[in-house]
Formats: structure tokens, C-alpha cells, sequence
């Protein structure tokens, strides 16, 4: 049963999280709950109740958590927390369900209003099928080698794909977008696969979630993305990594709390305000080597003292 007092102290974090700047405020910064996703599973009430107490003002979903839309919108606000943004899924791996880019466009679209969103993210580069690792190979390097395996041109079908299933969404008011790991940028030749799917697509059909730590593991600076391509990046995973990262396009990174790594947080977040990025949330890889509700409010407090106003 949800309490009168759990709403007024969501409410209490709210304000006084946006009254540390509130002449400057312009967006919140939120949270994706794959970071928490464990505990969202067990209890989204409570992780809802947390997540505000800290003082985050929008969630960005990773599943339903066992619940319907509708009941997990009304949790939400409950918590005073918004809900622009859900992923979704296509491919050999999540091809089907209610968030899913194969099936029946206008029930997807249905299912992210529910939730009161108008984004939805495609989280992962589909694959023809399931990662299976060769000799010596991690699971996590060969859905590299699948996401990749067509090459530049494979990444000119995706976009195609994307393009055409973005018109369709867009037509039932919902936008597409593609969210990066780090495998995106392993060279092709002269590009890659983010680069083309950025070159190959329509702005007006899709555009794109940065993640900034995947795209500091992949080797590439994302202040410099930010300024190069603001344009088409709607949203932000607000992600750090340690320095001992070494570049890779194979999914790795030695994780950080946002402030705690390599990142040049004030640079990028002033890119991002001049990009105009509408939404942005706070995601962190595992291990954790403190408890992951603690390590979101670490990030928060960091991203507030450096830039108060929850900007971007």
C-alpha cells in the first residue's frame, strides 16, 4: 500500500534537490534502473521510494518489471518521478514482448504511452542470432562479432530497419532511438558502425542515446561527439569509467561513480546543454564495489555540486 508520508518525502527530496540552483533549472537529471535492476525486481515500490528520497526527478525503464504500464506510471507518480524514456528490444535476443521493435508497432507505441514516455530506445544493436563464444572468446566479445559481422553494410540495413519502423512510431507519437555500447565504434574501414548509422539515418525518424562511458571505453572523447553530432543526441546515460579502462569494442570497462573516473563531466555537460539533450540519466556498470543505491546518490551529488540546476 502506498503512504501519504512516502509522497511528501519524495516531494521534500524533490524540492530541495531543484532548489540548489532553481533560477538555472532546466531538466533533471534521472536514473536508469538497470542499475538497480535487482532490487526493481524484488520491490519497485521501494526502489521507487529510494530513488526519489535521493533526489532524482526521472526514471528511465529497462523492463516492466512484472507490471502493467499503467500501474508502474502510477507508482512513479507517486514518487513525483517522470518517465520520458523506456528501452525496448529487437533480434535474436528479447525479439519478442510488449517492448519489442519485431512485433506490432502501434501496440509498442501504445505500451510507452502508458507509461506516459515518448521515447523509445533501442538498447542494443539487434543480432541475427544468440551469442555463442567461440574458443577463448567472452560472451560479452562475441555479440561484437554478431553486432559487426555485416560490416559497414549491415549497419547500412539497421539504419534502413530503424529509419522505417522510426517513421512508424513517430506516426503514433512516440520517437525512436538508438542507445551505444561501445561496440559501435570498432573501426570500419574509414567509419563505423555509430557513424553510420548516424549518416544512414533520418533525423526525423530516429536519433540517439548517448552513453558517454561506453563511449570513453570504445577510445573516443564524448565531449567531442557531443559537439560534433548534438543535433541528433536526444538523451544521455551519464556513465563514468575508472582510468585504468583500456580501450576495447568488446563491452568492457572497470566502472566508476559518476565523478570518480576519467570523464570531463563539467565539458560534457555543457556540451549537452548546448546540444539541447532533453533527458539524461545516471546508469553505472557492475561490479559495485558499494551499494548500488549509494553509488547513484555519489553521482548525484556530483552532478548537482558541479551543475546544480539539473542541467541537461
Amino acid at each position: 500500500m502506498l503512504h501519504r508520508r512516502d509522497f511528501l518525502a519524495a516531494a521534500a527530496a524533490v524540492v530541495a534537490a531543484s532548489s540548489l540552483n532553481a533560477a538555472n533549472t532546466v531538466r533533471a537529471f534521472g536514473v536508469q534502473l538497470y542499475t538497480v535492476a535487482e532490487a526493481a525486481n524484488r520491490d519497485l515500490e521501494g526502489t521507487l521510494r529510494r530513488i526519489a528520497q535521493i533526489g532524482y526527478r526521472e526514471i528511465e525503464l529497462g523492463s516492466l518489471y512484472g507490471r502493467e504500464p499503467d500501474a508502474i506510471r502510477s507508482l512513479a507518480e507517486h514518487f513525483a518521478l517522470r518517465i520520458p524514456s523506456v528501452h525496448v528490444s529487437a533480434g535474436a535476443i528479447g525479439a519478442t514482448g510488449p517492448l519489442s521493435l519485431e512485433g506490432d508497432l502501434p501496440r509498442l507505441a501504445a505500451t510507452v504511452r502508458a507509461f506516459g514516455a515518448t521515447h523509445a530506445v533501442l538498447s542494443l544493436a539487434p543480432l541475427d542470432e544468440l551469442p555463442r563464444p567461440r574458443p577463448g572468446e567472452t560472451f560479452q566479445a562475441a555479440i561484437s562479432r554478431l553486432a559487426n559481422a555485416g560490416g559497414v553494410a549491415g549497419w547500412q540495413r539497421l539504419a534502413e530497419t530503424l529509419d522505417t519502423r522510426g517513421a512508424a512510431l513517430r506516426r503514433e507519437g512516440v520517437t525512436l532511438g538508438y542507445h551505444n555500447h561501445n561496440l559501435e565504434f570498432l573501426p570500419l574501414g574509414d567509419t563505423c558502425g555509430w557513424e553510420t548509422l548516424v549518416a544512414e539515418s533520418d533525423p526525423g525518424h530516429l536519433d540517439f542515446e548517448l552513453d558517454v562511458g561506453w563511449v570513453a571505453a570504445a577510445g573516443r572523447d564524448p565531449v567531442k561527439l557531443l559537439r560534433r553530432h548534438g543535433a541528433r543526441i536526444s538523451q544521455l546515460h551519464l556513465k563514468d569509467i575508472a582510468a585504468t579502462t583500456r580501450s576495447n569494442y568488446v563491452l568492457q570497462q572497470d566502472p566508476a561513480t559518476v565523478g570518480k573516473g576519467s570523464i570531463a563531466w563539467r565539458a560534457l555537460l555543457a556540451a549537452a546543454r548546448k546540444a539541447g539533450v532533453r533527458h539524461s540519466y545516471v546508469e553505472q556498470e557492475p561490479p559495485f564495489i558499494i551499494d548500488r543505491f549509494e553509488a547513484i546518490a555519489r553521482s548525484f551529488r556530483y552532478l548537482h555540486a558541479i551543475d546544480g540546476g539539473g542541467r541537461p
